[in-house]
């Protein structure tokens, strides 16, 4: 699975999500810790340089196309700050 796959389905399948707290926030949790996973994959790989940055933009562009509170971009931020407190 790729990064962008696993965004578009997150985008397509969570688009008018009405789920509770609890549970939106048991869904952004895992699939955040999937998304960090895929990312630290592509980004330490040095001979995918290009799919490295194809994932980055993918995630850049979920957070340009969805407001900040949606599902979707929560689990883009919360996957970069599960990679950034792995460093």
């Amino acid at each position: 699975m790729t990064v962008e796959t696993l965004l578009g389905m997150i985008k397509i399948h969570f688009l008018n999500d009405s789920s509770n707290r609890d549970r939106r926030e048991q869904i952004i949790f895992y699939l955040s810790s999937l998304l960090a996973l895929l990312l630290r994959a592509s980004l330490s790989d040095a001979n995918s340089i290009t799919a490295a940055e194809r994932d980055v933009a993918a995630c850049v562009n979920v957070l340009k196309e969805h407001p900040l509170g949606s599902l979707s971009s929560g689990v883009v931020l919360t996957s970069l700050l599960l990679l950034m407190d792995k460093q």
